[in-house]
């Protein structure tokens, strides 16, 4: 059976990064939670839902049911031959014990049946991990950041069928991390003067970065000749903040992780 993280990630994904942030890991730590840290954990109305559903998934007892095994399985029984002229009655000097034989387990022939197809499934596993899709990216970070472009970077790692390898040299997309402390054009003109002259028609995905803790709902608009401009493929805004030391948690974090994965697997190689 799954461990707690695994199942909790499944299900939720935001939940499971949080946690990895928290160094709650193992399923013994992570059933020390309590109400107020699913709280702490997930603030705000709109996860009420979501921390509940996570509390029970937690603390609910789960039991596993061993599998029995036959009556018969590994028993050795006792046989014992009669001579051709029987003894007389109370005369048992004539019979002689069989040497013991195991039981046969009748389901030893279909488990050794079953050995070459179960090996085939995993070799066919095995060989869609290895085609995962894979994008060369590189990075560009300005200003203090709190290293949330880490974080970001590795949440769009956990939601999988991705593999993400940072490559300078011939990166198939530039991620472009911007804080915005004054006039959204400034800010890139100053992060975009450190892209390689011989990258500039390289595609790129901003993230506009805001050093706040109350994150502000809505889209900022991008100009069309600054997305032209810059070869501009998408743009998303994120919040940060020492006071969380790193990403605020809010809905509009997780649809920029989202957004972001999505755009890197559009420039992806197989």
């Amino acid at each position: 059976m799954a461990g707690l993280f695994q199942r909790i990630g499944d299900r939720y994904p935001d939940v499971a990064v949080q946690l990895k942030e928290a160094n709650f890991h193992s399923d013994d730590v992570i059933r020390t939670l309590s109400r107020e840290d699913l709280h702490e954990l997930l603030p705000g109305p709109g996860k009420l839902r979501q921390r509940k559903a996570v509390y029970e998934l937690i603390h609910q007892q789960v039991h596993q049911q061993e599998p029995t095994q036959e009556a018969n399985q590994g028993a050795v029984y006792h046989q014992y031959q009669l001579p051709a002229v029987g003894p007389s009655p109370g005369d048992v000097s004539g019979i002689k014990p069989a040497p013991h034989s195991r039981g046969v387990d009748p389901d030893e022939s279909s488990r050794a049946r079953d050995a070459q197809p179960a090996a085939e499934v995993q070799s066919s596993v095995t060989t869609q991990q290895t085609k995962m899709p894979t994008v060369k990216f590189m990075s560009i970070v300005s200003g203090k950041t709190l290293d949330s472009e880490k974080t970001l970077l590795d949440r769009v790692r956990y939601m999988g069928n991705i593999t993400l390898v940072e490559d300078s040299s011939d990166p198939q997309l530039i991620v472009v991390f911007c804080p915005i402390t004054s006039r959204i054009e400034s800010n890139l003109e100053s992060v975009m003067a450190k892209r390689p002259a011989s990258l500039c028609d390289k595609p790129i995905l901003l993230v506009m970065m805001y050093h706040t803790h109350k994150p502000k709902a809505g889209v900022i608009l991008m100009p069309g000749s600054v997305l032209k401009r810059w070869n501009i493929v998408l743009h998303v805004n994120v919040f940060y903040h020492e006071t969380v030391h790193g990403l605020v948690p809010c809905d509009m974090n997780i649809q920029a992780v989202t957004e972001m994965h999505a755009t890197l697997l559009k420039h992806c190689s197989e």
